[in-house]
């Protein structure tokens, strides 16, 4: 997976985890693309400490994943979800309108 979608699969994931400063730094710079020179404008700080935030909200991520594994059982209920919805296509449309209305609930 591409760092800049993993980074922000992690922070729908963990942002209310880390500083709100820190998800607002990690969302400009791998969400919105903003260059450090551009967050360092925006909050008037040193372009070190944009990189030290970014760099510690990185490692907070990677750590409350790797310990609660949330974007993994997502990911894994999202593959999941597909195949159940390609096996039911076999069943009767009755019982597909059920499951598949159940399934929708779960998302």
């Amino acid at each position: 997976m591409q760092k800049n979608a993993e980074i922000g699969l992690l922070l729908d994931c963990y942002q209310n985890l880390i500083t709100p400063r820190q998800a607002d730094v990690l969302a400009l710079y791998y969400e919105e693309d903003l260059s450090l020179t551009e967050i360092t404008e925006h909050y008037t700080i040193t372009r070190q400490a944009v990189l030290d935030l970014i760099r510690r909200g990185e490692k907070q991520l990677y750590y409350y994943e790797e310990r609660l594994g949330l974007l993994k059982k997502k990911t894994r209920n999202r593959e999941l979800l597909e195949q159940l919805r390609k096996t039911i296509v076999q069943l009767p449309e009755k019982c597909v309108d059920e499951i598949l209305s159940l399934a929708e609930q779960m998302e």
